[in-house]
């Protein structure tokens, strides 16, 4: 690990986590402050904390034994994860969707993924504004939604308007030159865009959209239903787009969704993924609290 001046003893980590880009602060006795700056980057930040900026890509940082290093998704010492935890509502009961949906918070679930399919892109029918909306005003977490849909360029605006934290639109959905519009489309609205690739994709499609978005999803199943089984050769597509986004200096994460519980999800975080949508794992694990944990403790290894 390579270290650089030490950090005062006040401040052990920083971090990028890429919630509106909020990067929080490890302080001291592991208590966490959470300091909210619109597009910082880490410089300005360790300006802010008054600490030393590290010579080194800002995309994830890491502070240990008070020196400054860097490295994919492991924790400090007795420190801090990087893996974040993402139910899918389509593997939820319908039924009873609020229920579920408030139950996410309190399990310690990160974000909540919102499938949207129009029967056109995808073989199946799913979710819609009106289910984005109804959403909004229960949860406090970040609403996820993912865009399976033919065209989204038509529609990113008022998915953003419903109440989308993140606003991911598939590659493969439209032309370049489009998904370069929807994609500004949704910066505008001050929501955090995304971008998705099939399994069939290869990830060099990602490359011309890599300074434009917040996250990259990589499809593990063919989009469309849940409950597939993870596709474990999409791995090395992983560990490319990670590679691009650090040699980028870029703050991005690497989202998986498919097939994903706690053994496919230690694949995917070995390969630089740093959030896991979890569906039907998720919703069938008796203990859903335990099944978070033990994700979100994937980084540590």
């Amino acid at each position: 690990m390579q270290e650089s001046p030490a950090a005062s003893p006040g401040l052990t980590a920083i971090f990028n986590v890429g919630i509106m880009e909020t990067l929080y602060f490890l302080i001291g006795d592991c208590t966490l402050a959470v300091r909210s700056l619109l597009s910082p980057t880490a410089e300005q930040a360790c300006a802010a904390a008054k600490e030393p900026f590290p010579a080194l890509p800002y995309t994830h940082y890491y502070a240990a034994g008070g020196g400054w290093g860097t490295e994919f998704y492991k924790f400090l010492p007795g420190g801090l994860f990087m893996v974040k935890v993402c139910p899918s509502i389509l593997s939820a009961d319908m039924v009873n969707l609020e229920r579920d949906v408030r139950a996410l918070a309190p399990v310690g679930a990160d974000y909540i993924h919102v499938d949207v399919m129009d029967g056109m892109f995808v073989p199946n029918f799913a979710f819609g504004l009106s289910t984005v909306a109804a959403l909004r005003p229960i949860t406090d977490l970040t609403l996820d939604v993912h865009l399976m849909i033919d065209r989204p360029m038509r529609y990113v605006e008022r998915f953003c308007d419903a109440g989308a934290d993140i606003l991911t639109i598939h590659v493969e959905a439209d032309t370049a030159e489009h998904t370069h519009e929807a994609l500004r489309r949704i910066r505008a609205k001050g929501v955090r865009a995304g971008l998705s690739i099939k399994p069939a994709t290869p990830a060099e499609a990602v490359l011309p959209y890599l300074d434009e978005v917040s996250l990259i999803l990589v499809m593990t199943v063919e989009p469309g239903f849940g409950g597939q089984s993870f596709m474990e050769d999409m791995m090395p597509k992983i560990t490319a787009i990670r590679r691009w986004i650090q040699e980028k200096g870029l703050s991005c994460e690497v989202e998986v969704d498919g097939g994903i519980n706690t053994a496919t999800g230690k694949t995917c975080v070995e390969a630089g993924a740093d959030v896991l949508v979890a569906g039907s794992a998720f919703f069938k694990a008796p203990d859903k609290a335990a099944f978070v944990k033990e994700l979100h403790a994937l980084g540590a290894e």
